[in-house]
């Protein structure tokens, strides 16, 4: 197989120095620290630098963990559970996810903006434009508290890490997403893309401004057309602005971070199938990508250990324990994950051209926009598969089978379904984009205990049970709002 990833990490810093004491929601005090990290001569012990990196690590482990990610890949069922089948079933503990949003990287990025403008701001200032470290900063805030928005709804955001606010509200979703457009639209027109505008500990562009500028305004294009049932009129104008700006113009500008060849930094896939092997690619995607002629069906799954009688076969999704465990020759009848997606390097993926050229590709055909519906989505999928490294003259093949083949009357049963397999991997994007669009066609599984009372697909995810003890009052007034309480199958507001 073709070398599929430039390699984008550089000379990755292995060790991130960050001794930051911070709570859930309140950072410390930017001036106590900035005074801490001088040294007599104006120094700094703990650049900023570091803060970035630190901040970029671990987000992307959390864009691709075994509990946000993984859940998302089964309840878009590209995954299927083995033996442990309780979240393939909905039965999925209000813990945990959420905070390792809000105590794990943003406070880092809430410091680099503070310290990058704050009295000493000159002292960092060796590390990178002051401005574009602000700028970069702001743009993976907004893209992380887009992902938690997306899953959840309200949550805290205009008083989280505000050290006035022990308890910060739950913002309305509503209210978040405008703000967030506009955090990305400051941030785009604050970038200096001209030198000296390199900063460095940048995990995913190496300082490259112009590519920041890019990821912006792509990331601005997947919120306006995410809230298209929302809110419309403002969906359509940003969209139309967004794609009017910078934005991603091949793979090369695609925002993902390599995980590292090492076990204290890899990719969270490579680390479940050290101790288990649980969970399969699905028999709806095995099956389909079989029937499409995919060429991309070796490289997301591997044969199986019949591999002479039947090649790829997958586990049918929402089985019972009892069921999905059957007898001990199942698994190696079973296609396991793709070797190369659990290489420890792996990357994770924030957003890709592919997805921006079906973003175009839908925006048209609806009249959003202008431009040839039936061109942009066939370029969405060349993009993919490139991406993952399928030949010129197959990608070609592909876009000539019948039921690949671009129709204008069903266009959003074909953009869903290419998207829905271009966003493999990427379990969150693949869910609220099946969320909003409802395509492809899946229903909960018909065999089997289906958990916390649900008939229907999820549409969220509860709230974490610590915020009852933490922010109760906030919590509550939250989950009043939710029209069916805190449950998984009530609807947040771009889900109306």
């Amino acid at each position: 197989m073709k070398n599929i990833f430039r390699n984008k990490m550089y000379s990755r810093i292995r060790t991130v120095v960050v001794g930051l004491l911070i709570t859930m929601y309140v950072v410390s005090c930017t001036e106590d620290f900035a005074e801490m990290n001088r040294n007599p001569n104006g120094a700094t012990d703990i650049p900023t630098t570091y803060l970035l990196t630190s901040a970029q690590q671990k987000l992307i482990t959390i864009n691709s963990s075994l509990g946000f990610n993984k859940t998302m890949m089964l309840w878009t069922q590209q995954w299927a559970q083995r033996e442990t089948t309780n979240r393939s079933r909905y039965d999925l503990a209000p813990t945990g996810d959420w905070n390792s949003f809000y105590t794990s990287g943003i406070p880092d990025l809430v410091s680099i903006i503070e310290l990058n403008q704050g009295e000493f701001k000159d002292d960092y200032n060796s590390y990178g434009d002051n401005d574009n470290r602000i700028a970069v900063a702001r743009i993976m805030k907004a893209w992380a508290y887009s992902l938690m928005t997306d899953a959840w709804g309200d949550i805290p955001y205009s008083q989280a890490h505000n050290r006035d606010y022990s308890f910060p509200a739950y913002d309305l979703q509503s209210e978040i997403y405008p703000d967030l457009i506009k955090e990305l639209n400051e941030a785009a027109a604050q970038i200096k893309e001209s030198e000296p505008g390199f900063i460095s500990g940048d995990l995913m562009y190496d300082g490259d401004m112009t590519k920041w500028k890019k990821f912006a305004n792509s990331l601005r294009a997947r919120l306006a057309v995410r809230m298209m049932k929302a809110n419309s009129t403002l969906a359509q104008s940003e969209l139309a602005d967004a794609l009017s700006s910078p934005i991603f113009e091949s793979n090369d500008d695609n925002a993902l971070i390599n995980f590292q060849n090492s076990d204290d930094y890899a990719n969270p896939i490579y680390a479940e199938f050290l101790t288990q092997n649980w969970t399969f690619p699905t028999k709806m995607l095995v099956d389909t990508m079989l029937y499409l002629n995919d060429p991309r069906l070796p490289i997301y799954t591997d044969t199986t250990e019949n591999a002479s009688v039947d090649d790829y076969v997958g586990l049918q999704y929402g089985l019972e324990d009892a069921a999905s465990t059957l007898d001990p020759n199942t698994k190696p009848k079973l296609s396991k994950i793709g070797a190369f997606i659990r290489e420890q390097s792996f990357p994770s993926i924030l957003m890709s051209y592919s997805e921006l050229m079906f973003i175009k590709a839908e925006a048209a055909e609806k009249g959003w926009v202008a431009g040839d519906a039936a061109a942009l989505y066939d370029a969405a999928i060349t993009a993919n598969m490139a991406f993952w490294g399928v030949d010129a003259a197959d990608i070609t093949t592909y876009l000539s089978e019948p039921d690949v083949v671009y129709n204008a009357g069903t266009s959003d049963e074909l953009i869903g379904l290419q998207r829905w397999l271009s966003l493999y991997t990427q379990g969150a994007q693949a869910y609220f984009e099946w969320r909003r669009t409802g395509q492809p066609g899946l229903t909960i599984p018909a065999t089997g205990f289906l958990f916390n009372e649900i008939t229907e697909m999820p549409r969220r995810y509860f709230y974490p049970i610590t915020e009852a003890q933490l922010n109760g009052e906030n919590l509550q007034a939250a989950q009043d709002r939710l029209s069916g309480g805190d449950k998984l199958t009530s609807k947040i507001w771009i889900d109306q």
